[in-house]
């Protein structure tokens, strides 16, 4: 691809991702203390909790989404391209089949998932692992979407989605609160939302590409698995630390106030960090079309980053003096808590974007054995931190161990690429 080509498609990324971000930012931020004040920190916490299992969508997507887009971006044979997206959705297809055997036995034998400390109902406990599943199914439906849109390089329609389903669950959040509504239907507000994105991806695809149903192929689709698999170890070790994080407050904590207030955390920092991700998001797309063109993937994946570092300082150092506005704005009366939280995990989370160019570099170019050795360093640090930060309360160790760790992954990932740079003499 020529310079201008990729400017011109990396500026209409940006220019719709930052609208996105500006709109979720404006309805969290604008919603957020509405549907707190409606139903309080606890239900909200159930909303939380529900979500969580979207987390293993890593897991159930078995990394075939990234495949996807990679393998994509490889072939220009449209015949390929359809039997490629056919062979996936088979495997995704036996995934999602063999896990909804395991939820299924996970609720009929009562196997305490979610710990034994949350004060609900049985019935309520087991809806919310039911709906966490079928949450988790359409989440993955989604990321086999906007694989196939970020390898055709219509990123900007996958940030039009993300835009639309901020907007979507928190409006419907609100209502559910304003009404009074059962927590059955709180709980599956987050999945009736992420539904209604599939509904716009599904139409964008079928517009926007030349894609066709075809009859998929067991003998092909085994072909998927090696690539989708170092993609899944990759997707472990990035992406598994939230949830995981998450999932240690619940356990400790048994309070559904203390999770919803490190979610809240959690959307103001991934606020920041997708604002500053807007810049990196489409490369991945980008770089798979460039493989033979090293000088420049380096180049570009420098020139952003750079970029990205002064925004991330820029953003930091303004959130430290504005910050506790925006929690009283929240939430009032956890406002300390809450401004403790975000400011550690925005400082944390967003500086993981700098490293993102990087990261997708090494996706774009096929090194993914080293991708996953940068990205499992913040599993091991994140361990590490959580035990060495034993004597702080639950709300605040698990946020730094999990920020601190954010952090050093991200410089090992920086340093590692810029070694590997220097090793191949790229200039």
């Amino acid at each position: 691809m020529e310079n201008k080509d990729i400017n011109k498609y990396l500026k209409k990324s940006f220019f719709t991702g930052s609208v996105k971000t500006l709109i979720v930012s404006l309805t969290t931020l604008g919603l957020l203390p509405l549907i707190i004040a409606s139903m309080g920190m606890d239900k909200y916490g159930l909303v939380s909790i529900t979500m969580l299992f979207g987390g293993g969508v890593i897991l159930v997507d078995l990394g075939i989404s990234k495949a996807v887009t990679l393998l994509l971006g490889k072939t220009n044979n449209q015949i390929e391209k359809n039997r490629l997206v056919a062979d996936a959705i088979l495997l995704s297809l036996g995934l999602v089949a063999l896990f909804g055997i395991l939820v299924s036995m996970i609720i009929l034998f009562e196997v305490p998932v979610l710990g034994t400390t949350l004060k609900i109902s049985a019935q309520l406990y087991n809806y919310i692992i039911f709906m966490g599943f079928i949450t988790l199914v359409t989440m993955l439906i989604n990321n086999f979407c906007v694989a196939i849109l970020e390898a055709y390089l219509l990123m900007h329609f996958v940030n039009i989605g993300f835009g639309l389903s901020s907007i979507v669950l928190h409006v419907l959040l609100l209502i559910t609160g304003t009404l009074g509504l059962s927590d059955y239907i709180l709980v599956s507000i987050p999945c009736l939302s992420f539904l209604l994105i599939t509904a716009y991806y599904v139409i964008v695809i079928a517009n926007k590409t030349m894609l066709k149903m075809t009859v998929p192929s067991i003998q092909r689709s085994k072909k998927i698995i090696p690539v989708s698999l170092k993609f899944l170890s990759i997707g472990l070790v990035s992406s598994i630390a939230n949830p995981l994080n998450k999932y240690v407050i619940i356990l400790i904590s048994g309070n559904p106030a203390i999770v919803g207030i490190y979610d809240m955390s959690l959307k103001i920092a991934f606020l920041s960090n997708n604002l500053l991700n807007n810049l990196a998001q489409p490369l991945f797309g980008l770089f798979s079309k460039m493989d033979t063109q090293s000088a420049m993937v380096f180049k570009t994946a420098k020139r952003v980053s750079l970029l990205i570092f002064a925004l991330y300082c820029i953003g930091v150092v303004s959130y430290i003096f504005i910050g506790n506005i925006i929690a009283d704005y929240i939430d009032f009366q956890n406002r300390d808590l809450l401004y403790s939280v975000s400011l550690i995990l925005v400082a944390g989370i967003s500086f993981s974007a700098v490293s993102e160019p990087f990261y997708r570099v090494l996706l774009g170019l096929s090194l993914l054995r080293k991708a996953m050795i940068y990205k499992s360093t913040i599993i091991l640090f994140n361990l590490f931190l959580f035990i060495v930060l034993i004597k702080l309360e639950p709300g605040i160790r698990v946020p730094s161990a999990y920020a601190i760790a954010m952090i050093i992954g991200s410089m090992v990932m920086i340093l590692g690429v810029l070694f590997h740079i220097r090793r191949m003499d790229i200039r």
